[in-house]
């Protein structure tokens, strides 16, 4: 299985700009063969959020990016791993 490493510098709460970093690496990744896209610790919400976590609409919006990428990896038939911080329940 080929890997592809995502180097990224996410920035924290910019979910757009986060998602469309992680979208052009993995398209990249993808045009050299990987199989499975990997990126850094909360590259989707951006490290550390610290007390935004708080905010429903932060979780609403790190939810929604998470949607973004789950259709990317269908698009590109290639896994892709990523962390974010989810609601506890």
């Amino acid at each position: 299985m080929k890997l592809g490493l995502l180097q990224l510098n996410p920035t924290v709460g910019d979910f757009d700009a986060n998602v469309s970093a992680i979208e052009s690496a993995a398209r990249q990744c993808v045009a050299r063969g990987a199989e499975l896209c990997i990126a850094p610790e909360l590259a989707v919400s951006g490290y550390p959020p610290h007390d935004l976590l708080l905010y429903p609409d932060f979780v609403r919006r790190n939810l929604e990016a998470r949607d973004r990428l789950v259709a990317l990896s269908a698009e590109l038939k290639c896994g892709l791993l990523f962390g974010l911080a989810t609601p506890t329940v």
